[in-house]
């Protein structure tokens, strides 16, 4: 994966991922309050931004054959900001379900 696809795809793969939860909240629950959450979305949107550019140069290691563990450090730490990214995410998307499906008296 090279750098370009790498950009692409963290725009690409976010914007995918968001977009249903944007047509829910446009859909169902605009109506029950008058500020859109606009952080909401930029959050969720930044996180899977950041998870697919921490993910490329693993990928890229492991599509040309080389050892993923020849540097342990790097590695771990990007599977643990990884973890904590999709942990992240999750979490605000279940936190917030609820609200996307229209439930009054949403935060």
């Amino acid at each position: 994966m090279t750098a370009s696809a790498a950009l692409a795809a963290a725009v690409l793969l976010p914007t995918a991922l968001v977009a249903p939860l944007v047509y829910l909240e446009w859909r169902y629950a605009s109506h029950y309050y008058a500020a859109f959450p606009y952080a909401l979305f930029l959050t969720l949107w930044l996180l899977a931004a950041v998870s697919v550019l921490v993910a490329a140069p693993l990928l890229r290691t492991v599509r040309q054959g080389r050892a993923v563990l020849a540097h342990p450090v790097t590695s771990a730490l990007r599977v643990a900001l990884l973890a904590l990214a999709t942990v992240l995410w999750v979490a605000l998307v279940a936190d917030q379900w609820p609200c996307f499906m229209g439930a009054p008296g949403c935060d």
